[in-house]
């Protein structure tokens, strides 16, 4: 089978909200929490994290969840490893929109985007580029978006003529990125950049010679990309939702790049800091496959790099990851007048990745800024309890199943295989954008569900199945946000 992507370039940057794909429940397991109760009922601990949570010396449980197994027709069970922050108390902390500051993004655009000025046109070399990839298309007999192969031939000639008309040498705008940030003026009537205070997006070029793209914002989003060629890559959805089951099994056959995962991780932790970026730890680091243009899944090789994802930590404490961007929001059919909708406010992260050459792909997420320090220490409900919560509350998630409403294959199952403790961020209500970071038992695994992943598998270790409250044992919904 072959993976044929088509390239996707453009100047403004638009972030992609992917949203996880999770059955409609027939009860709700969600309402809307009255966030300021909640916060008030907490209580300042007199235990250490280790004794409240109680989990087992092994850091590991098994548990067979039968009743709903039966009910629901999913064979559910418990075989985690359990995670706990390296301290002995966990807060909770208010946050609102932050802001990075101009000297950070100074940093990004000098060490990550090689302190590029913005490129006037693109050189001979991207035009001859994309030439040879519509020729590599031809070759394969896809006509991808033109309706004849005279009409890719005509379109090929053209890129060919037009890079005979360019410089060889990159050429530069007169002002760098930096000063039209500041000014928030554009000097010149270009499609190349686009520029407003606190805000650039231009074509630069890498220290790998390639045409590379690169957004820098004070309040949004920061994204730098090393080669806009490779911005296929990253408009598809994770290649690890497909293929990592089969790279597990020896199946899919992967080039690593020659320096190790621990080196990468390393080089990323000094990166951020060399920007000046702190607070921020790693929190995943796995292998990313970068699935070519034209690709033999059952012959070829694909190459890889390294994914790192970093959170804020708050006293010791991380936000813990889980693969949904953003919350609010007419989600799931809700009007803007119902009474669980919030605003759509991004979740903060900060995503690397590394392959041998250095930084492929950058992006930092909606920055946050601490605002206060509810409590040191919490006083949490016990892994035992959250399981239990758990328990109860997967049957809702899953209850559309009961009715009939679709049909599981026989063997379906839903394996838990992490349960992390960590800092997840809620609404405060009544106000937009502005939030608490509560503990949290988020429950990580497998599941193969009739058809909700593309080969009938889903793995790639950050997709949370289900998030307990560890101050009450409620259900928080990342989508909701609360």
């Amino acid at each position: 089978m072959k993976r044929i992507c088509c390239p996707f370039i453009t100047l403004l940057m638009a972030l992609s909200l992917l949203l996880a794909c999770q059955p409609t429940p027939e009860v709700e397991p969600v309402a809307q929490k009255d966030s300021e109760a909640l916060i008030e009922r907490v209580e300042v601990a007199e235990e250490d994290v280790a004794d409240m949570a109680e989990a087992p010396e092994s850091r590991h449980i098994t548990h067979e969840l039968t009743e709903v197994s039966q009910r629901t027709g999913i064979d559910i069970t418990i075989d985690a490893d359990v995670v706990l922050p390296e301290t002995d108390a966990i807060p909770v902390a208010r946050v609102k929109d932050g802001s990075l500051d101009m000297s950070v993004l100074e940093n990004i655009w000098k060490i990550v985007a090689n302190g590029s000025g913005m490129l006037e046109d693109f050189p001979r070399s991207y035009y001859e580029g994309q030439a040879s990839m519509w020729m590599e298309y031809r070759e394969a007999g896809n006509l991808d978006k033109y309706s004849s192969f005279e009409e890719m031939d005509a379109a090929i000639s053209e890129l060919l003529a037009e890079a005979a008309t360019k410089s060889a040498e990159p050429v530069f705008f007169p002002e760098s990125p930096m000063d039209v940030m500041q000014t928030g003026e554009k000097l010149h009537d270009t499609d190349m950049y686009n520029c407003h205070e606190g805000h650039v997006t231009f074509f630069g070029l890498s220290d790998q010679g390639t045409v590379s793209e690169v957004h820098l914002d004070t309040d949004w989003f920061v994204e730098y990309l090393r080669d806009i060629d490779d911005r296929y890559i990253w408009n598809s959805s994770n290649p690890l939702d497909i293929y990592l089951p089969a790279i597990e099994r020896g199946e899919f056959k992967i080039q690593l790049p020659e320096r190790s995962i621990e080196d990468a991780q390393a080089y990323a932790e000094q990166l951020l800091a060399d920007i000046g970026i702190t607070d921020f730890t790693c929190v995943v680091a796995r292998i990313a496959p970068l699935i070519p243009r034209f690709f033999n899944e059952q012959q070829d090789v694909c190459p890889c790099a390294y994914e790192l994802l970093f959170t804020r930590q708050v006293a010791g404490v991380n936000v813990t990851y889980n693969d949904v961007q953003s919350s609010g929001g007419e989600l799931r059919d809700r009007p803007v007048d119902s009474p669980d909708y919030t605003p759509i406010w991004d979740y903060e992260y900060i995503q690397l990745f590394v392959d041998d050459a250095g930084v492929l792909y950058m992006s930092y997420n909606q920055p946050h800024e601490v605002t206060e320090i509810v409590t040191e220490s919490a006083e949490i409900l016990s892994l035992e309890e959250a399981v239990a919560s758990f328990e109860r509350m997967i049957g809702y998630q899953y209850a559309a199943y009961e009715t009939g409403q679709r049909e599981l294959c026989d063997d379906a199952y839903l394996c838990i295989d992490e349960i992390r403790l960590g800092l997840t961020r809620i609404a405060e209500k009544n106000a937009q954008e502005q939030g608490y970071l509560v503990p949290s038992w988020t429950f990580f695994g497998s599941y193969d569900l009739d058809g909700f992943w593309p080969d009938g598998e889903g793995h790639h270790g950050t997709e949370a199945i289900l998030i307990v409250n560890a101050l009450d044992g409620s259900i928080i919904d990342p989508d909701r946000g609360f």
